[in-house]
Order: C-alpha cells, then structure tokens, then sequence
C-alpha cells in the first residue's frame, strides 16, 4: 500500500514531468541547432564557387603532387638539373638557333628546306603562345622558381606551355616530314610525354597548361606541314627580293 501510495505521489510526478520538458526542450534545441547549420551551409545569399572555379583547384591540388622538383629542397631536388636540361631542348631560343647554325654550314637542299621551314614554325608558335598566354593571364604555380632560360614578360603566363607546344609541333613536323612510322612515332610520343611531365616537375606549370599546350602543338605541326615551303617556293622567293 506504501509503495503505491509512492509510485503516485505528486513530488515524483513533478520531478519527472520537469525531466521530460527538459528532455523535449534540449532536444528542441539541437533540432533548432542543425537546423541553423543546413541554413548556413544552403544559404542562396552565401556566395559559391563556380564549376570551373572548382575545377581550378582540382587542377592545383593535382598537379602539385608532380612538383616534386620545383626547388633544390623538393622532395626529389637531386634530380633537377638533369630536368632543367630537358628544359632547354624546348626553349624557343633553341629552335630558332640551331636551324640557323645549319643554314650557316649546309648545301644540301633539302635541310635548307627542312630548316627554314623550323624557323617559320617556331615564329608562328611564339606567336600564337603570345595571343593565348595573353588572353588566358592565368599565373604561373607558385612552386615555380622563375629561373627558366630567357623569360619575357609574356612568359610570366602559365597557359599554355610554349614547351610542350613546341614539342608537339615539332615531334608532328618531324613525323610528317622524314614519313616516320612504328617505333619512331612512339619515341616521339614519349619526347613529348618527357617534356609535359618535365614542366610539372619543375612546378612551372598546371596539368591543364601542358596537356592544352601539347594539343595545341599538334595543331601547329598540322598547319605549318600544310603550307610548307618548298626548295623551288623559297627560291623564287629570294630571286623576288634579289630583283627589288
């Protein structure tokens, strides 16, 4: 009778009316809580990235993973000079020199022909890297150090890489050219893949900069084969100007 009389007494009823409103308004409260939390986190008026802002930075995080050369401190910093001399076969300056040097010692036709027409290509594909990098200003990786060959204000652009364009219209050039087929095509790919990876290691470029640089080679290759200047073209090119 006692225990009952326990069981039904107004204090313990109290008591635990109180823990339940407690119970109920604490749970009211985080429901309110995580409510406020999904309103931040959709809130329209809360600005947000755009797809290609987004893939920007899927494109960073990416390609810093290859700048394992950037500096003398990187993770693999030993190997740097031997990339930086990879750099060189693809400067500009390079292919406009040695083409040069040859039409200063041959006779031979042909490789009068074959340099000229190397000369052409390399001042249409400055040319087209020029109006690109300028259009695109997007700037070079942070990692990169700035100690390129020649640089000149237009270089200070990442997009596109003039190295891997270089490479690929000159890797095409070659092929078509010389007729190449079977297992020197495939050497050139890999030129061309050395090189794009190269840029990456050095951290002068973004994996978009040389794959889109890469392309945008074999295009050149394409145009220049297209319309290039034969031994007879060029000879009645310079007697026009001897007779001026």
């Amino acid at each position: 009778m006692s225990s009952t009389k326990h069981r039904n007494s107004p204090v313990l009823d109290k008591s635990t009316n109180h823990n339940k409103t407690k119970d109920f308004n604490s749970k009211k409260r985080h429901i309110e809580e995580d409510t406020s939390l999904n309103d931040d986190l959709y809130d329209p008026k809360k600005p947000t990235k755009s797809l290609f802002d987004q893939f920007l930075e899927l494109d960073l995080q990416l390609s810093s993973i290859f700048f394992v050369c950037a500096s003398p401190n990187s993770r693999w910093g030993w190997c740097r000079p031997l990339i930086k001399i990879i750099e060189i076969f693809g400067d500009g300056l390079v292919w406009m020199l040695v083409p040069v040097a040859f039409l200063i010692v041959t006779e031979e036709k042909w490789l009068i022909e074959f340099c000229v027409n190397i000369l052409a290509a390399t001042a249409f594909d400055l040319c087209v890297l020029f109006l690109l990098k300028m259009l695109a200003s997007r700037p070079r990786p942070v990692a990169n150090k700035g100690d390129m060959l020649i640089v000149v204000a237009v270089d200070n652009y990442s997009f596109p890489s003039g190295h891997c364009t270089r490479a690929g219209m000159m890797t095409y050039i070659i092929i078509e050219y010389f007729n190449l087929t079977g297992g020197y095509i495939a050497l050139g790919g890999v030129w061309v893949i050395v090189m794009a990876i190269s840029r990456l290691m050095l951290g002068r470029h973004y994996i978009t900069d040389v794959i889109c640089g890469t392309v945008v080679g074999f295009m050149e290759g394409a145009v220049v084969i297209a319309v290039w200047i034969t031994v007879d073209n060029l000879e009645s090119i310079l007697s026009l100007f001897l007779r001026t």
